[in-house]
């Protein structure tokens, strides 16, 4: 993909099967994102977001004012990584809407718990709990994508 067809402002994404990972194009090659594999907030060029994988992207749903988005993306840089409280789709959503949300935590924490109550109410041991949770959790975080 040429970097040229993605908007500023665009979200930015790559698959790594159950969840996507999310970031915001910046311009100039670059990507602001939250990674667990950094720990924290970073800018970073697109090849070292996607790590060789094909980058998907959708462009900003209201106009971008890309100087406030630089600057309040290097102000988040070094904030620490929080698979439920702040990870990537947190961050994507949170840099331009301001409002840290996640479909994928949503989506999966509810089916994981689901799962577990269900396993639960019908008396199942621990393996049938953690089963069933992890089951429903996978099935949460794809129906988080469905609806994207």
């Amino acid at each position: 993909m040429a970097i040229n067809e993605i908007e500023i402002g665009s979200r930015v994404w790559v698959n790594l099967f159950p969840i996507r990972h999310h970031g915001r194009y910046l311009g100039n090659g670059m990507v602001a994102h939250n990674s667990k594999k950094n720990r924290c907030v970073s800018i970073e060029p697109l090849d070292a977001f996607s790590d060789g994988r094909k980058v998907y992207h959708s462009p900003p749903s209201t106009p971008i004012d890309v100087a406030n988005m630089w600057a309040f993306a290097e102000s988040l840089v070094g904030k620490p990584y929080s698979l439920t409280g702040f990870n990537c789709e947190h961050f994507a959503n949170y840099l331009v809407d301001g409002v840290a949300k996640s479909k994928q935590a949503k989506y999966g924490a509810t089916g994981a718990c689901l799962g577990a109550v269900i396993a639960m109410s019908k008396n199942g041991g621990t393996r049938e709990v953690l089963l069933l949770a992890g089951v429903l959790g996978i099935g949460g975080l794809l129906l988080a994508h469905a609806t994207d």
